[in-house]
Protein backbone atom coordinates (compact mmCIF):
# COMPACT_ATOMS: atom_id res chain seq x y z
CA UNK A 1 0.00 0.00 0.00
CA UNK A 2 1.35 3.40 -0.80
CA UNK A 3 0.78 6.61 0.76
CA UNK A 4 1.81 10.04 -0.37
CA UNK A 5 0.83 13.61 -0.14
CA UNK A 6 -1.56 15.78 -1.94
CA UNK A 7 -0.39 17.44 -4.63
CA UNK A 8 -1.10 21.94 -5.34
CA UNK A 9 -3.89 19.91 -7.82
CA UNK A 10 -5.24 17.27 -5.42
CA UNK A 11 -6.03 20.66 -2.96
CA UNK A 12 -6.62 23.58 -5.25
CA UNK A 13 -7.75 22.10 -8.19
CA UNK A 14 -10.92 21.99 -9.81
CA UNK A 15 -10.58 18.13 -9.25
CA UNK A 16 -9.77 18.65 -5.72
CA UNK A 17 -10.00 15.35 -3.48
CA UNK A 18 -13.35 14.44 -1.47
CA UNK A 19 -11.30 14.64 1.71
CA UNK A 20 -10.08 17.50 0.92
CA UNK A 21 -13.62 18.83 -0.36
CA UNK A 22 -15.34 17.00 3.08
CA UNK A 23 -12.78 18.27 5.50
CA UNK A 24 -11.17 21.22 4.23
CA UNK A 25 -7.48 22.07 3.51
CA UNK A 26 -6.33 23.02 7.08
CA UNK A 27 -4.89 20.26 9.07
CA UNK A 28 -4.66 19.52 12.60
CA UNK A 29 -1.36 18.70 13.88
CA UNK A 30 -1.19 15.68 16.45
CA UNK A 31 0.47 16.37 19.54
CA UNK A 32 3.67 14.73 18.70
CA UNK A 33 4.09 17.22 15.53
CA UNK A 34 3.31 20.23 17.80
CA UNK A 35 6.52 18.73 20.09
CA UNK A 36 8.65 18.62 16.84
CA UNK A 37 7.78 22.25 16.27
CA UNK A 38 5.30 22.34 13.32
CA UNK A 39 4.25 26.20 12.92
CA UNK A 40 0.73 26.45 14.11
CA UNK A 41 -2.22 29.39 13.33
CA UNK A 42 -3.01 29.47 16.78
CA UNK A 43 -3.24 33.55 17.06
CA UNK A 44 -5.51 33.90 14.16
CA UNK A 45 -8.59 32.07 15.56
CA UNK A 46 -8.89 29.56 12.35
CA UNK A 47 -9.82 26.16 12.70
CA UNK A 48 -10.45 22.72 11.47
CA UNK A 49 -13.88 21.67 10.78
CA UNK A 50 -13.32 19.74 13.48
CA UNK A 51 -12.97 22.80 16.09
CA UNK A 52 -9.10 22.15 16.17
CA UNK A 53 -5.84 24.96 15.76
CA UNK A 54 -4.56 24.13 12.09
CA UNK A 55 -1.22 24.22 11.37
CA UNK A 56 1.05 23.71 7.77
CA UNK A 57 1.32 20.86 5.78
CA UNK A 58 3.26 19.81 3.14
CA UNK A 59 2.76 18.91 -0.46
CA UNK A 60 3.90 16.59 -2.92
CA UNK A 61 4.47 19.33 -5.29
CA UNK A 62 8.02 20.53 -5.76
CA UNK A 63 9.23 23.80 -6.38
CA UNK A 64 12.49 24.21 -8.21
CA UNK A 65 13.23 20.52 -7.89
CA UNK A 66 14.40 20.38 -4.23
CA UNK A 67 11.96 22.49 -2.23
CA UNK A 68 8.35 21.74 -0.57
CA UNK A 69 5.08 23.80 -1.21
CA UNK A 70 3.17 23.26 1.38
CA UNK A 71 -0.42 24.44 2.94
CA UNK A 72 -0.04 27.32 5.18
CA UNK A 73 -3.19 28.30 7.62
CA UNK A 74 -2.02 32.19 6.65
CA UNK A 75 -3.04 31.77 3.09
CA UNK A 76 -5.03 29.08 2.69
CA UNK A 77 -5.31 30.29 -1.20
CA UNK A 78 -2.11 28.77 -2.85
CA UNK A 79 0.50 27.14 -2.02
CA UNK A 80 3.54 28.32 0.03
CA UNK A 81 7.01 27.49 -1.84
CA UNK A 82 10.58 27.75 -1.32
CA UNK A 83 12.75 26.09 1.11
CA UNK A 84 12.62 23.30 2.94
CA UNK A 85 9.59 23.61 5.35
CA UNK A 86 10.83 21.69 8.43
CA UNK A 87 8.27 23.34 10.72
CA UNK A 88 4.97 21.55 8.65
CA UNK A 89 3.00 18.51 9.40
CA UNK A 90 1.51 16.02 6.72
CA UNK A 91 -2.05 14.48 5.71
CA UNK A 92 -0.96 11.48 3.74
CA UNK A 93 -3.38 9.97 1.25
CA UNK A 94 -3.98 6.89 -0.48
CA UNK A 95 -5.53 6.18 -4.12
CA UNK A 96 -8.55 4.93 -4.51
CA UNK A 97 -6.82 1.60 -5.45
CA UNK A 98 -5.52 1.09 -2.10
CA UNK A 99 -8.34 1.41 -0.04
CA UNK A 100 -9.97 -1.72 -1.03
CA UNK A 101 -7.41 -3.53 0.83
CA UNK A 102 -8.28 -1.74 4.46
CA UNK A 103 -10.17 -3.23 7.18
CA UNK A 104 -13.92 -2.05 7.45
CA UNK A 105 -13.09 -1.22 11.01
CA UNK A 106 -9.93 1.37 10.53
CA UNK A 107 -12.49 3.29 8.03
CA UNK A 108 -15.04 6.14 9.11
CA UNK A 109 -17.24 8.41 7.31
CA UNK A 110 -16.79 12.06 6.78
CA UNK A 111 -19.06 14.75 6.81
CA UNK A 112 -20.06 14.24 3.44
CA UNK A 113 -19.55 10.49 2.84
CA UNK A 114 -15.91 10.53 2.12
CA UNK A 115 -14.20 8.00 3.38
CA UNK A 116 -11.68 8.52 6.37
CA UNK A 117 -8.41 5.93 6.94
CA UNK A 118 -7.21 5.67 10.73
CA UNK A 119 -4.34 3.62 9.60
CA UNK A 120 -1.71 2.48 11.98
CA UNK A 121 -0.47 3.44 15.55
CA UNK A 122 1.21 6.80 16.61
CA UNK A 123 1.94 9.02 19.04
CA UNK A 124 -1.08 10.29 20.00
CA UNK A 125 -0.58 12.50 22.86
CA UNK A 126 1.45 13.75 25.23
CA UNK A 127 2.38 11.94 28.67
CA UNK A 128 1.41 13.58 31.45
CA UNK A 129 3.55 15.31 34.36
CA UNK A 130 3.64 12.53 36.55
CA UNK A 131 3.89 9.44 33.67
CA UNK A 132 7.03 11.90 32.16
CA UNK A 133 8.61 11.88 35.46
CA UNK A 134 8.44 8.17 35.95
CA UNK A 135 9.50 7.08 32.10
CA UNK A 136 12.54 9.86 32.77
CA UNK A 137 13.58 8.69 35.59
CA UNK A 138 13.28 4.72 34.77
CA UNK A 139 14.84 5.75 31.35
CA UNK A 140 17.56 7.14 32.67
CA UNK A 141 17.93 4.15 34.62
CA UNK A 142 18.13 1.94 31.72
CA UNK A 143 15.25 -0.15 32.99
CA UNK A 144 12.57 0.75 30.25
CA UNK A 145 11.68 -1.70 28.45
CA UNK A 146 12.02 -1.33 24.48
CA UNK A 147 9.25 -2.34 22.38
CA UNK A 148 11.51 -3.02 19.23
CA UNK A 149 10.08 -0.43 17.03
CA UNK A 150 11.28 2.78 16.02
CA UNK A 151 10.13 6.16 15.03
CA UNK A 152 12.47 8.17 12.29
CA UNK A 153 12.54 12.18 12.27
CA UNK A 154 14.21 14.66 10.91
CA UNK A 155 16.98 15.82 12.70
CA UNK A 156 17.97 18.93 11.22
CA UNK A 157 16.74 22.17 12.80
CA UNK A 158 13.76 23.76 11.99
CA UNK A 159 15.69 26.46 10.51
CA UNK A 160 17.90 25.10 8.50
CA UNK A 161 16.33 25.28 4.98
CA UNK A 162 19.48 23.94 3.11
CA UNK A 163 20.62 20.71 4.86
CA UNK A 164 18.50 17.96 3.23
CA UNK A 165 16.52 15.38 5.21
CA UNK A 166 18.93 13.88 8.45
CA UNK A 167 17.51 10.86 10.08
CA UNK A 168 16.97 9.97 13.75
CA UNK A 169 15.22 7.27 15.16
CA UNK A 170 13.72 6.96 18.57
CA UNK A 171 12.61 3.92 20.26
CA UNK A 172 9.39 2.56 21.48
CA UNK A 173 8.81 1.71 25.04
CA UNK A 174 6.45 0.42 26.99
CA UNK A 175 5.25 1.12 30.45
CA UNK A 176 2.58 -0.53 32.20
CA UNK A 177 0.85 -2.05 28.88
CA UNK A 178 1.37 1.53 27.00
CA UNK A 179 3.54 2.63 24.81
CA UNK A 180 5.92 5.86 24.39
CA UNK A 181 8.42 7.26 22.67
CA UNK A 182 10.79 9.59 24.02
CA UNK A 183 10.88 12.92 22.01
CA UNK A 184 13.63 16.21 22.63
CA UNK A 185 11.28 18.85 22.53
CA UNK A 186 12.03 21.40 18.78
CA UNK A 187 10.00 24.38 18.89
CA UNK A 188 10.41 26.34 16.10
CA UNK A 189 12.70 29.79 16.65
CA UNK A 190 9.29 31.95 16.11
Amino acid sequence: MEVTLPTEEQIWGSDALDVIKDYGIMVAPTDLAVVLGCIMGDSDGLKTIEGEIPCASSTASRFRDEDVCCVHYQNLNKASCGGRFRESGVRPVLSPSDTSFISPSRLKTGPRGTMIVEYGKYPQTLADASTSKELENLFNFGSLRSTGKIYTFDSVDLDDRKTPFAAIEYQEYELNSKKYIRVPGRPANR
